[in-house]
């Protein structure tokens, strides 16, 4: 009776272990093709808004470039508003740090170790049931 047990034991073990691994190598592909339609849909809007800032920023530039004196206006401070304007369309705003997920600890061990946690309850519950029945 134990060796029966123990061989059906390693063979509830061996489909545990196959089925983790095609499921895990299935997920991992879904999930790499899902994260890279959606990165290049963003990649594809970030470019779009890039390239329309760009655009209306060097149409300021050239704007800016081909206004004529002002007449009244002392060259120096022309010079002066000119170069604020070129100042403040060239700096890039700071980017903001983006806050850490919080995470408690249960959920961390929980994600690392949970899948192996329902194994062992599993092969328990087998073991249990084999031994007392």
């Amino acid at each position: 009776m134990g060796s029966i047990l123990l061989i059906f034991a390693m063979v509830v073990v061996f489909v545990g272990w196959a089925a983790f691994k095609l499921g895990f190598s299935k997920g991992w592909q879904e999930g790499y093709d899902t994260g890279e339609k959606a990165g290049l849909k963003q990649g594809k809007e970030d470019g779009m808004k890039a390239g329309l800032k760009a655009g209306i920023k060097e149409h300021m530039i050239s704007t800016l470039a081909e206004i004529p004196e002002v007449p009244g206006i002392h060259a120096d401070l022309h010079q002066q508003a000119r170069e604020e304007i070129l100042k403040v369309l060239n700096t890039k705003p700071a980017a903001k740090p983006s806050a850490l997920p919080k995470t408690s600890f249960m959920s961390t061990m929980w994600q690392e170790y949970g899948g192996w946690v329902l194994v062992l309850g599993f092969v328990l519950l087998l073991v249990y049931l084999f031994r007392s029945g």
